[in-house]
Parts: C-alpha cells; structure tokens; sequence
C-alpha cells in the first residue's frame, strides 16, 4: 500500500487546513479593528488599499519550474468553495486530493520531498487569505465611495471599523449618497406640503379642537419615550425636532453615525416603533423618523397660526352674542364599547369622518371623554380589538 505523499512529508492528512502553521502571519484585522491603535483613520484607509495591492500579486497565478504558484492555488480552492472565517474547513487530505482530482496541482510529480512541506504551507496560507482578501475588496469598494469623508469622520471614535464600513455600506445600497442631506428627503418626498394638505382635507364641526387634538399628537411622538434607555439618544422625531429649531440641515450618513447604537442595538426594539433586528431597516426608519419630525415642527408653527387666527375671531364673536350652552350625550356603558361601535360603524362604511375627527366629536359631545386626551381617543378608535362576547352591544336588538 503505498504512502500518501503529505504523510512522507511527516504531516497528519486529519488535520484541517486552517491548523497548518503557514509562513507568514498576516494580521490584517487586528491592525484594522484594534480598539486601543492609535491608528488614524488615513492610515487604516491607505492601509487597506495597499494591503489588497500586495495580497493581490501574492494570489498571482504564475507557474515556477511547471508548478502552479501554492499560494495562489489555496486561495482558488477557498474561493471556489466560498470559504468563510467561520466555516467547518477541511483536512489538508481532503484539500489535496481534490487539488489532485481538479488538476490544480499539474506539476505534482516535479516537487521533491523536502519540498512538500512548504508547498503545503503556502497552500494554507493562500487558503487562509480569501476572506481577508474578500473583506478587503469590500473595505476598498465602499471607501472609493467616501474616502475623504471617511478619512475626516469623527465617527471612528464610537464606532469600530468594521462596523462603520458596514454601515456606510448598507447606507450607499439603499440608494443614499455621501452628500445628502435631511432637508434633501423633507423635500424629496415634500412634508411639509403633505402635511398641510391632509389637514386641510378634514372636515369637522370644532375646526379648533381638531388643531389642538393634532398639536397634541405631534407632541406625543416628541416627548414619547424621548430617550433610549441607559443611553443619550433622543428618539428620532424629537431630533428632527431639534434639527428643525436650530436651523439645522445635518447629513444623513452622520445621523446614522450618531444613532449607530439605535441601527444595531435590540434594545429599540422595546422603545421605539418601527424599529427590529435589521440593520438596514433601522436606517430607513431612523431617516423616515427624523424627516418626519423635522416636517411636524414646521407643521406646528402652521396649526398654530390657524389656530390664533380661529381664537381671535371666536373671541370677537363672543363679545357680541352669548354661546348656546351645549348638550352633552350621557354614556352609561363602557369607553371602548362607544370605541366599538363607532369603528364598526366606520368600518361599514356608515361613518366617513377620521378617527381624528370623531376623537374631537367625544371629547366635545359624550360626557365620559372630557377628561380623556384627544391623542388616546385617536388611538383607541384606530385600534383593531374586540370586545369580549359579553361586553359587545347588539343594535339589531
């Protein structure tokens, strides 16, 4: 039975690949992710690319005496296998006979015994180097799209380099550039206007109700669980808030910079709505939150003007006629069986007002709602819950 030629050379053909002592240690992400390097961002930039440079002529594939380059055969089987970090590798045996078996290794007969053993060695290291050179090559390809932003970031200081490359990544593919920024999205998708226009649609008997039940609602998603727990970020609508009080127009890769713990954190998952585990979607949201409260403060200063405009005239009138002592509907059920009614009503088709609409109608015209807030009668009314059987009102009866 004849010998396998790696066990001549005194190697254990058991043994995974990523086990064999190669000849070179190249350690490219420590250099690059070490949180205590002082390394500058223009050096770990510089780095990248000419790190890929070198490994790229070390993966060459040239020939030497009719041998194929080693280090250039291990990467091409970790590439043809997509192999990752984190992988279950195989035996140097099994890598060796596949090499065989693909004609990998057309000029195995010419190498000596002796020789062997480094041979095997350059094919582990060659093996080794695909992610690395793979993350390298995504490394370059984002910051040819943001080089002198990345270099200049502040954003190193908080955020690790792979996590930033990762984000800035995630920021290009869904469509952002590198110069957008936050007044860009509120009028892209013109919120402001939007906003004035959709109010104007209402229709309702207490046009100044229905401005404060707004005012009050806008409020709401601002001052609504306005910090993420144990941590300084205000939630997204109130920044927009903020941006929008102090004359503000930020980029937006630097919002998702700063709010990098709300894009990756589970821990919003319990704070704000909108939010889960994916990364991509939390940039979306975030960007979606902020332009959206930037667009309620200027919204606020419109329902504003209306409303002291609709003060003054309701002022003059009083001064010239006594205002009719309204009548309130006495409730003797339940609020959330008034809520059921209503929306099934609505849900029929039988009532056309909004919920923004009827919340003003209770508060105004059923004694039970004078106490309760505008923005919890809205919710309610929109809330999709039935009743249980015992507490339901039949109407046919």
């Amino acid at each position: 039975m004849s010998i396998h030629p790696l066990e001549e050379a005194g190697f254990n053909i058991s043994t995974p690949i990523t086990r064999i002592e190669t000849q070179e240690d190249d350690d490219i992400f420590y250099y690059l992710t070490d949180p205590f390097s002082p390394t500058s961002n223009e050096e770990k930039v510089d780095f990248v690319f000419t790190r890929l440079n070198v490994l790229t002529k070390l993966i060459g594939n040239d020939k030497k005496n009719g041998i194929q380059n080693p280090i250039a055969i291990g990467y091409s089987f970790a590439e043809s296998r997509k192999v990752r970090i984190i992988d279950n590798n195989p035996t140097i045996g099994e890598v060796w006979g596949d090499l065989v078996n693909d004609g990998l290794i057309p000029g195995l007969a010419k190498l000596k015994k002796d020789k062997i053993e480094s041979f095997v060695q350059d094919i582990a290291y060659g093996y080794s180097l695909y992610p690395k050179v793979q993350s390298l090559k995504r490394y370059k390809e984002i910051l040819d799209q943001c080089r002198d932003y990345f270099i200049h970031s502040k954003a190193s200081s908080y955020i690790s380099f792979d996590r930033h490359i990762y984000l800035l990544e995630i920021f290009f593919d869904l469509g952002f550039s590198i110069g957008d920024r936050i007044r860009d999205v509120v009028d892209k998708n013109n919120l402001i206007e939007k906003m004035r226009l959709d109010f104007e649609k209402i229709t309702t008997p207490d046009i100044k109700r229905t401005i404060e039940a707004r005012l009050e609602n806008i409020n709401a998603h601002f001052g609504k669980q306005k910090r993420l727990k144990s941590s300084k970020f205000d939630n997204p609508y109130y920044q927009g808030n903020l941006i929008a009080l102090r004359d503000q127009n930020p980029l937006l890769i630097e919002l998702a910079e700063t709010n990098s713990p709300i894009v990756f954190s589970s821990e919003i998952l319990n704070t704000y709505e909108g939010f889960n585990h994916t990364p991509e979607n939390n940039i979306k949201e975030l960007i979606k939150q902020i332009s959206e409260g930037y667009a309620y403060t200027h919204h606020i200063v419109y329902l504003e003007k209306k409303l002291s405009n609709i003060t003054n005239k309701l002022s003059v009138k009083r001064q010239t006629a006594p205002e009719p002592e309204v009548k309130k509907l006495k409730w003797k059920g339940q609020k959330n069986q008034l809520y059921y009614v209503l929306r099934l009503l609505k849900n029929k088709d039988l009532i056309a007002n909004s919920y923004e609409e009827l919340s003003v109608f209770l508060q105004t015209n059923v004694d039970v709602f004078k106490d309760t807030s505008l923005s919890t009668i809205t919710k309610q009314l929109a809330r999709p819950q039935k009743l249980p059987k015992a507490r339901r009102i039949d109407l046919d009866e």
